[in-house]
């Protein structure tokens, strides 16, 4: 069954505590190393701004991605998709990854054109992937290529392109195109030239930016002008290149079939390979001698067209040409067996079937005549007589046999004829014992000690502004055969586009002989000018290896940001180093900056960041328990400082879930990114002066509902006693009453009177203290919000942030702790 992702930036992903660019979404039971290949191929180039009218392009495409040792077929659809939740450029990508029995007909382009089948943005919804309707199938039928014929002036392109994926259909390929064209139709016309079985073996990418590993796409379209367009003209290897941007146009292309095909909409043949007969079993009978009889080969006079002796191939040619017919005594048969391919492989199947059945000639008269006489031998002799007068020996008639006529057919392994009386030996065959492969180990990628330092612009290093990382020998893999040294900036290319208001150009690194390329930067508003900013070199010796950058002067003194843009990509570049077939590559890395402790309760904080204005930040781990991020950089969220600005702010924020105030504080970056202002501690100090006027208050009503209730009990314990001395004379005698001067009747009345006391002050004093209390829950409630803002601010412990240029370049990271 086919397995689907969405792809896009998002506050939350799929997986448990991703963010940003991530899977939002999956087909159920999505094995998870078809999942991770298929986001490999989720990266998409802006190359123009967001809201540029959609100039640009969307990437069509189908891969066929290594996935446990088998290919997969993969349709995917990548687009600008505007800003995502932190402001950045966004992009979504929807890939669908098929089997072989879901392939349609009509071919991957076909396929991904029809409506419904890919997704063009996502729906906000972070889960499972339901297709509402079933993956098209279906075929379609040869036609003229009229989107070539619009494009270039002539339809016959499509023929060339066609012919191209039939040939080497995992051949680079490379088409340029403008920001205004549209590829698809291109690609789906030539496609359909080809027969179905052909048309899944074509792969492309109408916006081609980069490869992946272990993904093929040979058809690449790049948009010209680009480092990609580039480094696909360098892969086409001198191969096929088509520039639809090219003036004056294409011209006409080659003369040939497939160009006539382009333009009329009917594909030539394609000869495949011809299916072998199986061969029909036969049983030969005991004892049966047998003459055998051919007939002769009918060679065509007019085949000679010159007095010469005709080239063999010509000779098999006439022969693969004929029909061969063949009978049998007492019994006629036609068989067709008429050869249309003429191969070389045809040639030489029919040489050896000629040669099999001169074989089975000349085996069949060696065991004619051991038959003969072997029967001459067992035959008993005739009795003679001394009455006979004829001693002449009677004549040994043979027995009749059958005559076949033996035919001349394609190549057939001839079945062997079983011996007449030896029994039938039957051949088991040989068990193998798989034998086990070692899985190869690839080298360790090379971890340099240390990271790239900021050049120095002022002092005496500027004189030698240079950084060297000494490699030790053990760490290479084969330090003696290394004889390939390449650089890999972000998205796997020779070159980087940077496109900001603040900066804009391509750096690009040239090779200038042996391990060494220059670091060259082309600003877009003059790109004739460039600028040399650093040399990279890798000098080896029998002790190791050392790697060197030298900034350049010029660079340094007058492109400062340029400077901190480079150094910022080399902690985001691979080098890799290999030997002259470029087996076992081994992949050199730099270290990646150390985190920067901030302490927030420090009120500033030193910062010694070199970075560039477009710089933002964003979390690099989870944050604790409800607390949430924000970036905010502009005008409305800079603070003056010494006439300055700051570049921006993080804010953070915790909601109380008891309504109370929320736990908040911010974090602001300096003019130049040159320190860090926190106000965690005035927030911390206002939350913990918040606990204790609540507790204050609460307190204070607590003494207050203490204070009622010992009046309550001052009031009411006399009104007890005198109700308890009163029950106690009822039991006296009633002499003992009278001699108290009083009787039963009046303390049965005076006991029902302090009861009655007794309960109008309880009630009475009870109105008070709830009333009391009443007052004493909203207190409670204050004090118990206070102490959980108090709480989250305790909590805030070791939370990484990361600075980061668009395109997620790393610059630094944060890490934030309270203590």
């Amino acid at each position: 069954m086919s397995h689907e992702i969405y792809y896009t930036s998002a506050p939350e992903g799929l997986r448990p505590g991703q963010r940003g660019f991530c899977t939002v979404a999956t087909t159920d039971g999505i094995p998870r190393p078809l999942w991770d290949r298929l986001e490999s191929v989720s990266g998409y180039r802006h190359e123009f701004t967001t809201g540029s009218g959609g100039r640009n392009p969307v990437t069509w495409a189908h891969w066929l991605l290594q996935v446990q040792g088998r290919e997969i077929s993969t349709l995917s659809r990548i687009c600008d998709s505007g800003l995502d939740y932190t402001q950045r450029t966004n992009s979504f990508a929807h890939h669908i990854a098929i089997e072989a029995t879901e392939r349609a007909a009509g071919g991957p382009a076909w396929m991904i054109a029809r409506p419904g089948t890919m997704q063009s943005r996502w729906d906000g919804m972070v889960g499972s992937i339901h297709r509402r309707s079933p993956l098209p199938i279906g075929d379609v039928r040869p036609a003229p290529c009229s989107a070539w014929q619009r494009l270039t002036g002539d339809a016959g392109w499509g023929g060339v392109l066609a012919e191209a994926g039939l040939k080497s259909p995992r051949k680079p390929v490379c088409i340029l195109f403008g920001p205004d064209h549209d590829v698809l139709p291109l690609i789906a016309e030539a496609i359909a030239l080809l027969p179905a079985s052909k048309r899944w073996d074509i792969t492309f990418s109408t916006y081609f930016t980069g490869l992946p590993g272990n993904a093929i796409c040979a058809w690449r379209c790049c948009l010209a002008g680009t480092p990609a367009a580039a480094d696909a003209v360098r892969h086409a290897g001198g191969g096929l290149v088509i520039d639809l941007t090219r003036s004056g146009g294409l011209g006409a292309p080659p003369a040939g079939p497939w160009v006539d095909a382009a333009r009329s909409g009917r594909s030539p043949v394609v000869s495949g390979p011809s299916e072998k007969p199986r061969p029909v079993p036969s049983r030969a009978k005991p004892a049966t001698p047998v003459e055998v009889e051919v007939e002769p080969l009918e060679l065509m006079p007019e085949a000679f067209d010159t007095p010469a002796a005709r080239p063999l191939s010509s000779v098999f040619d006439q022969i693969e040409a004929q029909s061969v017919r063949g009978t049998t005594t007492g019994t006629a048969r036609s068989v067709d067996t008429s050869w249309v391919d003429h191969q070389k492989s045809s040639r030489m199947w029919l040489l050896i079937g000629v040669s099999f059945v001169a074989l089975i000639f000349i085996a069949a008269g060696v065991w004619l005549r051991m038959s003969a006489r072997q029967a001459t031998a067992e035959r008993p002799s005739t009795p003679t007589s001394h009455e006979d007068t004829d001693s002449t020996a009677l004549p040994v008639t043979p027995d009749p046999v059958t005559q076949p006529v033996i035919k001349i057919a394609p190549p057939v392994p001839p079945t062997p004829t079983a011996p007449t009386t030896a029994e039938t030996v039957v051949v088991e065959p040989i068990p193998v014992t798989p034998v086990p492969v070692k899985p190869v180990v690839p080298p360790t990628p090379i971890q340099l000690p240390t990271e790239v330092q900021p050049p120095a612009t002022t002092g005496a290093a500027l004189k030698a502004p240079a950084q060297a990382f000494s490699i030790p020998a053990a760490q290479f893999d084969n330090l003696p055969a290394i004889a390939a040294f390449r650089i890999a900036f972000p998205g796997g290319g020779s070159s980087y586009t940077y496109r900001q208001k603040d900066l804009a150009g391509v750096l690009t690194a040239d090779a200038s002989g042996g391990f060494r390329y220059q670091l060259v930067w082309r600003d877009d508003a003059n790109k004739s000018v460039p600028l040399d900013v650093a040399t990279i070199s890798l000098e080896t010796s029998q002790a190791g290896g050392t790697l060197e950058i030298a900034w350049r002067m010029k660079a340094l003194l007058n492109r400062p940001e340029v400077i901190s843009l480079v150094r910022v990509l080399l902690h985001n570049t691979e080098l890799t180093i290999a030997d002259a077939a470029n087996r076992r590559p081994q992949a050199i890395r730099f270290k990646q900056p150390t985190p920067i402790d901030v302490n927030l309760t420090a009120s500033t904080t030193p910062l010694t960041l070199s970075t560039l204005p477009d710089a933002i930040c964003q979390p690099d781990s989870d944050l604790p328990d409800q607390w949430t991020f924000a970036w905010a950089a502009g005008p409305a969220t800079r603070a003056a400082v010494a006439g300055e600005t700051d570049v921006g702010v993080l804010l953070f924020e915790r909601p109380n879930s008891l309504g109370g105030e929320t736990a908040k504080f911010a974090v602001r970056v300096g003019p130049r990114w040159g320190a860090l202002r926190s106000d965690f501690a005035i927030q911390t100090a206002g939350a913990r002066k918040a606990v204790s006027v609540a507790e204050a208050a609460l307190a204070k009503a607590d003494h207050e509902i203490a204070r009622l209730k010992e009046a309550q009990k001052a009031a009411i314990d006399p009104m007890q006693a005198r109700l308890a001395e009163a029950v106690a004379q009822l039991k006296l005698t009633d002499t003992e009453l009278a001699n108290r001067f009083t009787n039963r009747p009046a303390l049965r009345e005076r006991i029902k009177g302090e009861k009655a006391r007794i309960e109008e002050a309880r009630n009475l004093w009870d109105a008070e203290v709830a009333a009391a209390t009443d007052k004493r829950e909203p207190a409670e409630m204050a004090r118990r919000a206070a102490a959980e803002t108090f709480r989250a601010f305790e909590q805030f412990q070791d939370v990484q942030i990361i600075v980061e240029l668009p395109g997620r370049l790393r610059v630094a990271t944060l890490r934030l702790s309270s203590h």
